[in-house]
């Protein structure tokens, strides 16, 4: 069992989690972390509806945060009595020679309210490389949308006219 005294992550603002990947128990969480959690477990938090991760088990982790991977998984969190998502980085320490620790480190995401997109350059498809390549060439409906046009259209793939039963001129003047 880990004796670290943790305390001093209380004096941070950003959420942090530490975790025993092979128990996937939750050793630690400072106060910014419990505020978020509530009545919660760390595995709910995990599971959630909002919640995003590409491996469900911890220890499968190991390997790529080993070699410095970037890895970042999403948490369902309570903030003012709602569930919300909560990007993670995770990062692996190893605080005893016999037992690593998954560290959870919460990213509060820069306010976006207000913010409007601004008017894009007139897109042309020949000059976006591996973009168009694989929109042209992938089997599922696609659609291009400008949202400082309103959802306006600006391109469809092959699919999505087939789909839709428009000619591409038609597809490019709708709105979403």
């Amino acid at each position: 069992m880990i004796t670290h005294n943790f305390n001093t992550l209380d004096l941070l603002t950003s959420p942090v989690w530490i975790v025993s990947p092979f128990e996937e128990q939750l050793i630690y969480a400072n106060s910014a972390a419990r505020l978020l959690m509530q009545d919660l477990t760390f595995s709910q938090l995990r599971t959630g509806p909002y919640s995003v991760s590409s491996q469900k088990e911890l220890p499968k982790y190991l390997s790529d945060l080993q070699n410095q991977h970037d890895i970042i998984e999403i948490l369902t969190v309570q903030r003012k009595e709602e569930e919300t998502a909560l990007s993670c980085r995770l990062v692996l320490r190893e605080l005893t020679e016999t037992e690593p620790v998954i560290i959870f480190e919460g990213i509060e995401a820069p306010a976006t309210l207000g913010l409007k997109a601004s008017r894009s350059a007139n897109y042309q498809r020949k000059k976006q490389g591996f973009y168009a390549r694989f929109f042209l060439t992938n089997s599922a409906p696609m659609l291009l949308i400008d949202p400082s046009r309103d959802g306006q259209i600006v391109d469809a793939n092959l699919a999505a006219l087939n789909f839709y039963g428009y000619n591409h001129e038609t597809m490019c003047q709708k709105h979403t």
